[in-house]
């Protein structure tokens, strides 16, 4: 089969060519040339002509939430004024601490659909939702597992409800990481916790410990507001990055999300680490969190956006203009 666009773009390192198409064969790419060139070596192939559509790798999301499409529509009396009210007064109570299996479910399906349509084939999800343990994982990999997405999935531990409900959040995800690590199937899994202000310094060693075993990521939200990097000078003496450096852990391994307020000297360390950071503008933006140092950045940084906020297309506007 020919797939004929206007443009196709075959990598971030080169430019966009026009007028060149792909050939398909078995699910694979086995050609790529310019039209012409394509319908003369294949000419009993069926075609599809794209007039004026760009084709494109497909998109990858390196961190969203699937389940936050639910917190649509939630009647509030008073908007958050802040990040800590936003967690504290409304996202906790009103959204995590509600989800069930049937929403994790139901959710999932949903978000995969118009991951699809905005040309999303690749995501990280991070679930949370303490009282929807334990089995969450595999509920919600059965509902993506039906749409044909590549995922790593991970479970958001935390010790904010209990020290045992946290310890039940890091099980989640050994148990699910172990199941699905070394396979050849499209989901994955790794050890996620939430932040330093709601899990304990054992806590965090504990779940790296658990990644360095099963040689896996670890993910967590790093500086998302103003409040994280507050609590860790107040309590630790040391910003959140600098903190995790002097923990032993800050490395390769480490999947950091947001990472917004952010001194120069974090930024440095970041790269010197080899520590890996998902950007995500628009969510930044949902509570205000404001714009991260991205200028002169050298650390592993991808983009991401949360699905029930907008498609990674508006996330990629959103940078541009930011830039």
């Amino acid at each position: 089969m020919l797939i004929l666009p206007e443009w196709l773009i075959t990598s971030p390192r080169e430019a966009p060519k026009r007028g060149w198409g792909v050939r398909v064969e078995a699910n694979l790419i086995t050609d790529l040339a310019p039209h012409r060139e394509l319908e003369k070596k294949y000419p009993d192939d069926s075609v599809i002509h794209a007039e004026d559509q760009i084709l494109s790798p497909g998109f990858v999301n390196t961190h969203t939430h699937l389940y936050g499409v639910l917190a649509h529509g939630i009647p509030l009396t008073k908007a958050p004024d802040g990040f800590w009210p936003f967690l504290k007064d409304f996202w906790w109570p009103m959204v995590e601490d509600r989800i069930d299996h049937n929403m994790i479910r139901a959710a999932a399906d949903w978000q995969c659909q118009v991951m699809i349509k905005s040309g999303v084939t690749s995501f990280y999800d991070c679930l949370e939702a303490p009282h929807s343990l334990p089995g969450c994982l595999d509920v919600e990999a059965e509902a993506i597992a039906g749409h044909g997405l590549r995922a790593i999935l991970s479970f958001e531990a935390t010790e904010r409800v209990s020290k045992a409900n946290g310890l039940l959040g890091l099980k989640e995800n050994f148990d699910f990481t172990s199941k699905h690590h070394g396979d050849e199937g499209l989901i994955q899994g790794l050890i996620c916790y939430h932040t330093t202000f709601t899990c304990s310094r054992e806590f965090i060693l504990n779940a790296f410990e658990m990644a360095n075993s099963l040689g896996c990521l670890v993910h967590m939200h790093c500086s998302e507001g103003t409040y994280e990097p507050e609590y860790a000078l107040k309590n630790f003496g040391l910003r959140p990055i600098q903190y995790y450096d002097q923990l032993g852990v800050l490395g390769a391994n480490m999947l950091a999300s947001q990472c917004v307020q952010l001194a120069e000297d974090e930024v440095a360390l970041i790269a010197l680490r080899g520590a890996r950071v998902a950007h995500m503008p628009l969510s930044n933006c949902e509570v205000g969190a404001g714009l991260p140092l991205c200028r002169n950045w050298q650390p592993l940084v991808s983009l991401s956006d949360l699905a029930a906020i907008a498609t990674l297309i508006t996330s990629l506007r959103s940078c541009a203009v930011h830039s």
